[in-house]
């Protein structure tokens, strides 16, 4: 099914950008539904959602029952005929005339809510710069990871954007930092793989510099130590098997003895 559009861009309302229930993800994903739900509702599966976000189709679809719990949106199903199975669903947005997509079929504007002249036709667009003035510009803190974001990785779209909030509020930028520099070292230096780094470290507890250093010590430490039980057991294996060889000798020495003593 082709997914039609009656627009030059979107128009994200006050009331959704400053809602403070909604995800920095339910506030987009509400757009692009609100942007889809013509006279007959918005029929985007989670498949279109899932290529449209870059998002895995469980991850959409916990994002849409998500609104739909917070009375955003309202689904409905239609099911073939004759059978139980899903024929397609209807997603519409709630009190849609106080909120949602304008239709700017007079061309751009320059709109003091943040509406980009560069909207092009049949494209849903969402403002970087207002993404970043909402979140990256947040604190001192956030304008550092973002920083090293955009000097390492690339640019900052909001889903990053969303990252970025939840990592700073998490890790400390010194932290962060270093995910980035041993990733670069090891010539992977793309998102999933500072994820992973991070990742790590968070499953052990690791948020700030200072815990990785101590941490890294402990295993330095461990290190040395499994090194000097393996050295001192080499050791006391050696002197065990010399002690053998000495007693055996002593042994065979003694038996001899003993024979020539029985010869005379």
């Amino acid at each position: 099914m082709t997914l039609e559009r009656a627009f030059k861009g979107i128009w994200i309302p006050k009331e959704i950008w400053l809602n403070k229930e909604l995800t920095l993800l339910e506030k987009v994903f509400f757009v692009e539904i609100d942007s889809l739900d013509n006279e007959s509702g918005c029929f985007a599966s989670n498949e279109y959602f899932s290529t449209f976000f870059d998002l895995s189709k469980n991850r959409c679809s916990e994002i849409i029952k998500s609104l739909e719990k917070k009375k955003m949106i309202r689904i409905s199903y239609v099911y073939k005929e004759n059978s139980k199975a899903i024929d397609k669903r209807i997603i519409r947005v709630l009190d849609k005339s106080n909120r949602g997509v304008r239709n700017l079929d007079r061309g751009t504007r320059n709109l003091e809510e943040g509406y980009s002249e560069n909207c092009e036709d049949n494209n849903t667009y969402i403002n970087n710069t207002s993404i970043n003035s909402m979140y990256i510009n947040k604190d001192d803190s956030l304008k550092e990871f973002s920083k090293l974001y955009e000097k390492n990785l690339g640019l900052i779209n909001g889903i990053v954007a969303e990252w970025l909030v939840e990592m700073s509020e998490t890790i400390d930028c010194k932290l962060f930092k270093r995910a980035i520099e041993i990733a670069t070292e090891k010539s992977k230096c793309n998102l999933g793989y500072v994820k992973g780094i991070i990742r790590q470290w968070l499953d052990v507890n690791i948020t700030t510099y200072e815990q990785l250093e101590a941490y890294q010590l402990q295993k330095k430490n461990q290190k040395e130590v499994k090194s000097n039980d393996r050295e001192t057991k080499r050791r006391v294996q050696e002197e065990s098997s010399e002690n053998d060889r000495a007693s055996e000798e002593a042994r065979r020495a003694e038996l001899l003895r003993r024979i020539r003593e029985l010869d005379d």
